[in-house]
């Protein structure tokens, strides 16, 4: 990733738009992004990593709080930063949520969050993501890594990349954790603790079922069950012939039992005839009365018509009849309707008099609608300037006070650009003064350190040259303890080869069989390892003493070096004898407060001269706007009074009691409405005296047509009874009454003969069947059905309780078979999950970290990262520190109660000792912690897919470091850009600002700050 360009507006501490274009750089691949403490220069890389992420570098800040305090409230929060990747050019752009002033109105509205990543090809841009998640989701996949990798490989924050190189082991797996997303590792521990502590739970399910089952058939173990299955089975088979025996038993009496039942069926079938025929006998009676009415219905029948016809003739009698009814009331009510309507109409005709009165008043009334219109439209008119008289009186008065107003202000502004001007006058002497001061004040504490440093190592070459003297102390010793050895060793040998004589064999020096004096020696001999122990001893103290000598060597030199220097500064400040060190920090302070205001005299000069004369030409424009509107308030003043002399005049021509408008429209109104109603009731009382006299008529001629229909149909009715006595009489009834007894429908008088026809039917059939029955039981005699019924089911009873046991006993077999095969199953399932869990658990405990090295697997790959780290953060460590220190993991666990691995010591060349990081000095800590930063930006991006990253911006740190370290520093990064990579430097430190010629000057103000690039 190499930036383009960055664009950013009310961001931090910039107010106003800022656009930094990075091509100026050109070839100049490192650069010094400067400026004084609380400038702004940390927020442009916030701006940055908040365009890209929506976070800002350091991680602290809430985004929401990233708007200026300094910027004007129309102003947008934005970022827009343009980069490459590759030969690709992408622009990112973000704007938190935040108000902003409304369009319409007055106040504030809530403007949500943007962001918007897009590719630029040939100057068009085609849009990847426009949402912010899906934003910082892109920019994540196009980079290769998150924000906190982004922190770590491309922007090292403030006092953020010390964090890695003193946190504890802990604090450092976890950041590992989140930069190489290691997580994987962790799942597979917790898929293998999770793995062994389901094949343990299922051992134990298995083991507690096989308990289960055992107990169940109450089994002490799988072979008694097994005997008990065996006994079982024998008991089943001989309830099995004893249940056959009983089988053989029952059907015999089934079929003893058979033939009774139908030798019994023959004679229930003769009884059963008898007592048939016997109730058909008894009913003989009753079905001769019935054939009697059915006769007698017969006949009544043949009547019906002739009794419709009757009745008929009847309702057509009494329908006429109550007809000529209503028409008679009818007329008699129509009769007295139209009295009433010929008085109604004559009432009418007497009221048009009043009407026409009624008709001249409306006329009037209208005439003066007009006028009132006329009078009324002045009055508005004149009301109209008045009002409009009085707002511009009120904005006169206003436009008076503002110019007395702005008068004042310009004359103030005046006073305030003189006094400006003469405290921007002091800025260069004060430039320079500061300038020196800082320069003499950064000698006297590069002195004061140097004096530090050269005790310090006049400390430590006193130390190390006794330890050297100790060292040849001990080895002196050493020597003359290895000598002395060496002489008993070889004096003794001649005593130790006497010891192995044995008499009668020979001598291995001169093969003689006698030993007549063997040699002896009064005190013990030195073996050989002795002498080689003592031997190593003096070779060990001889190598250490060459070590400590080449110690004292370089302390020396180092000594000498720093001293040489000491004087060299020392007589560089004897030249300035007016400035100690105390009072040349008091006078650059006091320098640095009148320069700084000064300089806000200065910058505060150009605002306040365009200030005063935007002042005084807003006070001319007062001016001209107040003549112009005092002749306008004069112009409608006249015109409101010519208003008033029409309005008053057309007010004369109107009557007064007729002045008020709504009142005469509010008569005309009702005299319309009540001329309306008059003629709507005229017209209303004529049609109803003419329909009144319509209807009449007609009701006289319908009555007597009604009438003539009554004599007719009475006349058909007399007839009609005359024809139906004679027939009831021909049919032998005596009356009406009894024709009607014996009427029923033709279909009851079918079911009563078809009843008397089944019923003699019926009665030759059961005489039939008793001849039949009577001859099927001659000569035989009733069995005795219920004892042979009472013999079986006693048969059936035992069969029933033999055959329940078998089956007892067989699932009594079934269940403990089945049982068998459960414990057998449980066996085999426990000896497979035990055999599982030999291997699982082992892997499980070994990657939890219950291993010797008491790592787990994710900390024993963390472990692996981490050294490809230190090794890359090693280069960078000894290019820096002249080949001194190192940077090493810790391979023992200093704490057996937490998990090792993670812990980091430095090796020190100068002592040849290693130590823990936390003993590193102030400035050395920072090169570690650097080193360290630049070693895991490079391993994040070897394992970041192989994305090349061409840009490292690193943020303060560098005032720790003296002249030599800030040298080897500033080397690295020479190196860096070397290697094509882009290297930003935020500092304050002087002493970079001379070494560096490209520079990213950030400069505040009184109303933001303000950068630009220097080249």
């Amino acid at each position: 990733m190499r930036p383009l360009s960055l664009s950013l507006s009310a961001f931090g501490p910039y107010a106003e738009k800022t656009f930094l274009d990075f091509s100026v750089l050109e070839n100049k691949s490192l650069f010094l992004i400067h400026g004084p403490t609380g400038a702004g220069k940390s927020s442009l890389l916030d701006a940055m990593c908040f365009a890209l992420y929506g976070e800002t570098s350091g991680g602290e800040k809430d985004v929401k709080g990233v708007r200026s305090d300094f910027a004007l409230a129309g102003e947008p929060t934005e970022a827009t930063f343009d980069f490459l990747l590759g030969a690709r050019h992408y622009r990112v752009f973000r704007s938190p949520e935040q108000d902003r002033p409304k369009r319409r109105g007055e106040g504030t509205t809530r403007q949500l969050a943007q962001a918007v990543l897009s590719r630029v090809e040939n100057g068009h841009e085609t849009v990847l993501a426009d949402r912010w998640s899906a934003v910082t989701d892109e920019v994540s996949r196009i980079m290769g890594f998150d924000v906190l990798q982004f922190r770590q490989v491309v922007v090292l924050p403030q006092g953020q990349f010390r964090k890695f190189l003193l946190s504890g082991s802990a604090e450092r797996q976890k950041i590992l954790e989140t930069l190489f997303r290691t997580r994987l590792y962790r799942d597979i521990e917790e898929a293998l603790k999770e793995e062994a502590r389901s094949l343990k739970t299922a051992y134990d399910e298995q083991r507690q079922k096989r308990t289960v089952f055992l107990e169940s058939e109450n089994a002490a173990d799988e072979n008694a069950l097994r005997h008990e299955i065996d006994a079982l089975e024998a008991d089943v088979k001989a309830r099995t012939l004893s249940l056959q025996i009983l089988k053989e038993e029952e059907a015999q009496a089934q079929a003893g039992l058979l033939k009774a039942r139908e030798l019994q069926t023959r004679f229930t079938e003769r009884d059963a005839a008898r007592q048939g025929l016997n109730g058909l006998l008894s009913r003989k009676p009753d079905m001769a009365a019935m054939k009697h009415r059915a006769d007698l219905a017969a006949k009544a029948l043949s009547l019906r018509d002739s009794l419709k016809n009757s009745d008929a003739r009847k309702g057509e009698l009494s329908d006429a009849q109550t007809k000529h009814d209503r028409l008679k009331t009818r007329l008699a009510q129509a009769e007295a309707q139209q009295d009433e309507a010929e008085k109604a109409y004559a009432l009418e005709k007497k009221r048009e008099t009043e009407t026409l009165a009624d008709r001249s008043r409306l006329d009037v009334l209208k005439s003066l609608v007009g006028q009132i219109t006329a009078c009324d439209e002045a009055v508005k008119n004149h009301d109209a300037a008045v009002r409009v008289f009085k707002d511009l009186d009120g904005q006169a008065k206003i436009l008076r006070d503002r110019v007395k107003h702005l008068t004042g202000s310009l004359e103030n502004l005046n006073t305030q650009l003189q006094k400006k001007k003469e405290g921007a006058s002091r800025c260069d002497m004060l430039l320079q003064r500061a300038d020196y001061l800082s320069r003499l004040v950064s000698k006297q504490k590069e002195h004061k350190d140097l004096i530090a440093r050269k005790n310090k190592d006049a400390d430590a070459l006193e130390h190390q040259k006794s330890v050297l003297k100790d060292f040849e102390s001990r080895r002196d010793s050493a020597r003359s303890i290895y000598e002395n050895t060496l002489n008993l060793f070889h004096a003794g040998q001649a005593a130790v080869l006497a010891r192995t004589l044995e008499a009668g064999k020979p001598c291995p020096v001169c093969g003689s069989t006698e030993h007549p004096s063997p040699h002896s020696t009064g005190q013990s001999v030195p073996d050989e390892k002795t002498l080689k122990k003592t031997k190593s001893d003096l070779d060990s103290l001889e190598v250490k003493i060459r070590e400590q000598s080449e110690t004292v060597r370089i302390l020396g030199e180092r000594y000498t070096g720093l001293a040489r220097h000491v004087s060299v500064l020392a007589a560089e400040l004897d030249t300035h004898p007016d400035h100690t060190g105390l009072q040349a920090a008091d006078q650059l302070a006091g320098t640095q407060i009148e320069l700084n205001a000064a300089l806000a005299d200065k910058k505060a000069l150009d605002l306040l001269a365009r200030d005063v004369e935007s002042t005084a030409a807003e006070t001319e424009a007062g001016k001209n706007e107040l003549a112009d509107l005092e002749k306008k308030r004069t112009d409608v003043e006249q015109n409101g009074a010519a208003l008033k002399a029409v309005a008053d005049l057309r007010l004369s021509a109107i009557p007064p009691e007729h002045r008020d408008a709504a009142s005469v429209v509010s008569g005309i109104a009702n005299l319309e409405k009540k001329l309306a109603e008059r003629q709507t009731a005229l017209e209303t009382a004529e049609i109803r005296r003419n329909d009144g006299a319509s209807n009449l008529a007609a009701l006289r001629e319908s009555l007597k047509a009604a009438g003539d229909i009554v004599t007719l149909c009475r006349d058909r009715a007399q007839s009609a009874a005359a024809d139906l006595d004679h027939r009831i009489q021909a049919e032998g009834f005596t009356c009406l009454a009894d024709v009607l007894a014996a009427m029923t429908d033709a279909g009851h008088i079918d079911e009563l003969t078809a009843s008397v026809k089944r019923f003699d039917e019926a009665l030759t059939a059961a005489e039939d069947r008793l001849a039949r029955a009577e001859a099927a039981c001659t000569d035989l005699s009733p069995p005795d059905v219920d004892s042979l019924e009472t013999r079986l089911d006693g048969i059936k009873i035992r069969l029933e309780a033999a055959a329940g046991e078998k089956s007892r006993f067989e699932t009594l077999v079934q269940r403990k078979t089945n049982t068998a095969a459960s414990v057998a199953q449980c066996r085999l399932r426990m000896a497979d999950v035990e055999k599982e869990y030999a291997v699982t658990g082992a892997m499980a405990d070994m990657a939890s970290g219950k291993n010797p090295a008491g790592m787990t697997f994710q900390r024993y790959v963390l472990s692996a990262l981490l050294d490809d780290v230190l090794f890359s953060a090693g280069r960078h460590l000894k290019s820096m520190s002249r080949n001194r220190f190192d940077l090493l993991r810790a391979r023992d666990r200093s704490d057996m109660r937490s998990a090792g691995g993670l812990d980091l010591l430095v090796s020190d060349d100068h002592t040849g000792t290693t130590r823990p990081v936390a003993t590193l000095s102030g400035g050395e800590s920072f090169l570690a912690s650097l080193s360290l930063a630049l070693g895991l930006a490079d391993v994040v991006q070897s394992y970041a897919g192989g994305i090349r990253l061409d840009t490292l911006f690193v943020d303060e740190g560098f005032g720790s470091l003296d002249p030599e370290s800030l040298d080897l520093a500033m080397r690295t990064f020479a190196d860096l850009q070397v290697n094509g990579r882009l290297v930003g430097i935020i500092s304050h430190v002087p002493e970079l600002k001379e070494r560096m010629a490209a520079r990213l000057e950030v400069t505040p103000g009184r109303r933001g700050s303000r950068a630009r690039f220097v080249v």
